[in-house]
């Protein structure tokens, strides 16, 4: 409602066809249109940053009726979050405000984050349960990982820090597949370098071994 007041216009959504309709003088449609935009997709100083949480992590960084949120609202002046928690896939957070807050209420998050307790589940066929049992190393991942891992007769539960289960998945996906993939998370300093030079790439297997030589500004957290 906010666009409403600020622009003197009326909005009306129809959830039937997925629809923003905005009525008023063309003016003022013309600025809430341009205001919409800025909220949806950032620009001229408002940035919108979206972040996928690990499984089991939305509790943590929402907190009891919503007091974590609340907090880094209240410390971050100007700056919106809302969390969308969607059954079927990773809960996504999202943040809209002034680019330096939000930035800053984005680091505060990751390092809430890298010390979060979650648990992941990996599903697995009787065969490959019977395949880490009889592997010798996968009785070292939790001790070399730091992390508590319990195989059932249908899965592999990983539980402990966000970095750390990301770390022992890797380890038990490379057992039972060869191969082991993991990913880091870029600032949006970050992903703006890749994600020019990803998309002149050919998407193969072999695509990253043809990645020109970037320098990131990492963090260590």
């Amino acid at each position: 409602r906010r666009v409403e007041k600020e622009h003197d216009v009326t909005l009306i959504y129809r959830s039937s066809e997925h629809r923003l309709f905005i009525r008023g003088k063309e003016d003022n449609v013309k600025a809430g249109v341009q205001r919409i935009k800025q909220v949806f997709e950032g620009g001229d100083g408002f940035a919108v940053v979206r972040m996928s949480l690990p499984d089991g992590t939305a509790g943590t960084i929402i907190g009891k009726r919503g007091k974590n949120v609340k907090a880094i609202e209240a410390e971050y002046s100007g700056v919106s979050i809302q969390v969308s928690d969607d059954s079927n896939s990773s809960a996504i957070l999202t943040m809209r405000g002034p680019e330096e807050k939000v930035e800053e209420a984005r680091s505060k998050i990751v390092a809430s984050l890298a010390t979060a307790k979650m648990e992941e589940s990996l599903p697995i066929s009787s065969d490959q349960k019977e395949e880490l049992e009889k592997e010798s190393s996968f009785r070292d991942v939790g001790a070399d990982t730091n992390t508590q891992i319990t195989v059932t007769s249908s899965s592999v539960r990983i539980r402990g820090v966000s970095s750390d289960v990301r770390y022992a998945k890797g380890r038990v996906m490379e057992i039972l597949t060869g191969s082991y993939t993991s990913y880091i998370d870029l600032d949006a300093g970050q992903y703006s370098i890749v994600s020019t030079a990803v998309p002149r790439i050919p998407r193969t297997s072999s695509a990253f071994e043809r990645l020109p030589k970037l320098t990131l500004p990492l963090t260590m957290t």
